[in-house]
């Protein structure tokens, strides 16, 4: 639990989350901070194994579906008929590629604006991602 700066206590933990997250410089730091539990076990069960056999913006956007799609969209999907979440952590894992492809770094900038960009990061994949699914699963 290195990442949420050792935390007193669950609700400790969990404040560090949102500060550490919503603050990241990047979008891919703001995934490493955001859920330690699952990041650790995506890293070491799924990304880690892919990334030995594939490369790596694969290895990424197949783990954020992995989650995506066995963490939410499969508890829901008798309620939702779509994969909605799945989708939207498939742009959430382009996003993260494409900030590492153009060397995305707001660590200089205010923590106001960081957290600005990474709120409409993710409404903003999340709004395109329900209107892709809308069209795509919709019947």
């Amino acid at each position: 639990m290195r990442r949420m700066r050792n935390p007193a206590g669950p609700w400790d933990g969990l404040r560090s989350m949102f500060v550490l997250s919503f603050g990241a410089k990047s979008f891919a730091d703001f995934w490493r901070y955001w859920n330690p539990v699952y990041h650790y076990f995506l890293s070491y069960w799924i990304y880690r194994p892919l990334r030995a056999v594939v490369p790596r913006p694969i290895a990424v956007l197949v783990s954020f579906a992995f989650c995506g799609f066995f963490f939410h969209d499969l508890p829901l999907l008798p309620f939702t008929h779509m994969p909605l979440i799945t989708v939207w952590f498939l742009f959430l894992g382009a996003g993260v590629i494409i900030g590492q492809a153009f060397h995305m770094d707001l660590g200089a900038q205010p923590r106001s604006l960081r957290v600005m960009v990474n709120l409409v990061y993710i409404a903003g994949l999340f709004e395109l991602a329900r209107r892709t699914s809308l069209h795509l699963f919709a019947g």
